[in-house]
């Protein structure tokens, strides 16, 4: 991120729920998936939801399309909501935004 102009702050840990970043300011959510399985990446968003204004899952390393991310984003949203401009998804494909 800081080599495309970004400004990265790493938040320090607390004994609350924190985000891992401030990306430009923003408190952002960093998740690596390790594992590609139906709701592993939907399980995350959700997760990450609550720790960060933004958030961004690096699914690089794991064997899930686009399509597929496109489909647990929308499932998370079903879910809790409030995700729509928040949720950035690497994957090997493409970023997907939501």
């Amino acid at each position: 991120m800081t080599g495309k102009g970004k400004a990265v702050e790493i938040v320090p840990r607390g004994s609350s729920k924190t985000p891992d970043f401030r990306i430009n300011g923003v408190p952002t959510e960093l998740k690596t998936l390790t594992s590609a399985g139906p709701n592993t990446l939907k399980n995350a968003i959700q997760k990450a939801a609550q720790q960060g204004e933004q958030i961004l899952v690096d699914a690089r390393n794991v064997p899930i399309s686009a399509e597929n991310a496109r489909l647990q984003i929308l499932r998370a949203q079903g879910n809790i909501g409030g995700l729509e401009g928040r949720v950035t998804v690497l994957t090997t494909e493409e970023t997907v935004t939501f």
